[in-house]
């Protein structure tokens, strides 16, 4: 007992390179832009997804997927990041859900289950990334698709468009990354960036939440 609170007290605090209010910050930037700069409805029906709340938490999940596997090689910081952004979805699913179904909160076993099946996307495409585009368009069809559904023409495509975002995502610069978490996303038609709905929305979150002036890192 005594050795527990002597370690407690001798204990250095762990020092980041950037202000982890800015970080925490960052965090929520990264979600919103993972979650409005996707056009999600458009990509379900462009794939043949199932069009349905679940439906969309499932592309949210492999989009927050990109940004998660990202922020695990950024050292301390990133895992400091990622302990705020990894809780976000599943919190806007669950405020999004009250507000579809007049007021009423998700059962904590729904909420349970939003949780299961991202953690279930996210190691899925853990496993399989590295390996062959074969593996991959499975897990990408387990990720996003009912087990019997046969409606996966557009497959070799989410491939292509996985590897492509995943990279571009892995080359946006760290400080932007982790100190103020404004990044943008390649859309599904050309796997480019639609500039002027990206710095709409980053402009709409620092005048409109935070009320400040305009700035990316």
């Amino acid at each position: 007992m005594i050795f527990s609170i002597m370690h407690y007290l001798t204990k250095k605090p762990i020092l980041y390179k950037f202000n982890k209010k800015k970080m925490v910050r960052a965090s929520y930037n990264l979600y919103m832009c993972t979650a409005e700069l996707n056009n999600f409805l458009k990509f379900m029906s462009q794939n043949e997804i199932e069009d349905s709340f679940y439906g969309w938490f499932k592309c949210l999940c492999l989009h927050t997927w990109f940004v998660e596997s990202r922020l695990k090689r950024e050292g301390k910081e990133g895992q400091f990041l990622n302990t705020f952004f990894t809780s976000l979805p599943v919190e806007d699913a669950a405020a999004r859900s009250k507000f579809i179904n007049d007021g009423r909160h998700l059962l904590s076993s729904d909420e349970k289950q939003l949780t299961c099946t991202k953690f279930a996307i996210h190691k899925l495409l853990d496993e399989n990334i590295n390996k062959s585009d074969c593996h991959l368009a499975n897990a990408i069809w387990l990720c996003l698709y009912n087990p019997d559904s046969t409606k996966t023409r557009n497959l070799e495509k989410i491939v292509e468009f996985v590897r492509r975002q995943k990279l571009h995502i892995d080359q946006i610069d760290t400080k932007t990354l982790l100190k103020s978490g404004y990044i943008d996303y390649l859309n599904f038609e050309n796997f480019q960036i639609e500039k002027k709905k990206t710095l709409k929305l980053w402009n709409e979150i620092n005048y409109r939440i935070y009320n400040c002036r305009f700035k990316v890192l």
